[in-house]
């Protein structure tokens, strides 16, 4: 994954309120996908899952097309009985990348964190045949985004016209410093991915000024 050390530059920073919808000539309806490892109330705990529940909540409420892509661990049958509950609104559509129809994920090698970013961005890829995305919203924490960021950044046409948003709650650096996480011999890769989205998303949202201080 190449990372341009010598001089990595900073995302704007922008307000999540103020996102860029792009020109639209195919649909009138501004659309959103949110990747998330959680998801309330799927995931019973962490504050991802309920930052990005609360996005969710947010671009529904401002009439986005909201497409949820939920990458976590999870048995999806108790989850589906989940949904309608509490994401029952008829522009929240949840998808599980574990059940998409139409794409093909190869093993590739390299760590279980680089093999997950290298779905989500064919998944995204394939979503994009269907639909007109706006934005992806992706969290920083493991890199999820990384190779969809690539991806844009080497010129492929599905993504050019889509903004892609991180939104910085944590890293895996710090929930290993505090205990939160064990450690292993892959986290110099899975700090490097994590780095790599918060350096070239077009948009990078920080929850706090200490956290972008960092």
């Amino acid at each position: 994954l190449p990372v341009d050390k010598e001089s990595l530059p900073h995302a704007p920073v922008d307000d999540i309120h103020f996102l860029p919808i792009r020109s639209r000539v195919v649909h009138t309806v501004p659309t959103i996908a949110i990747v998330t490892i959680s998801l309330k109330p799927l995931t019973r705990f962490g504050g991802i899952g309920t930052m990005f529940y609360n996005y969710v909540q947010l671009f529904s409420a401002r009439s986005f097309d909201v497409h949820v892509y939920f990458i976590g661990i999870i048995n999806t049958t108790e989850a589906k009985v989940q949904i309608p509950k509490h994401l029952g609104r008829d522009n929240i559509y949840v998808h599980f990348l574990s059940e998409l129809e139409g794409v093909m994920f190869p093993k590739i090698y390299g760590t279980k964190e680089m093999e997950m970013s290298n779905k989500i961005y064919l998944a995204l890829k394939h979503e994009s045949t269907k639909y007109a995305f706006d934005t992806f919203l992706f969290h920083d924490y493991k890199g999820i985004a990384a190779l969809t960021i690539q991806a844009k950044r080497a010129g492929l046409n599905y993504f050019q016209d889509t903004t892609i948003v991180v939104t910085c709650h944590t890293s895996s650096y710090n929930s290993a410093f505090f205990n939160a996480r064990p450690t292993s011999q892959d986290d110099a890769v899975l700090n490097e991915l994590e780095d790599y989205t918060r350096n070239y998303a077009d948009v990078v949202i920080f929850v706090s000024r200490a956290l972008c201080n960092q």
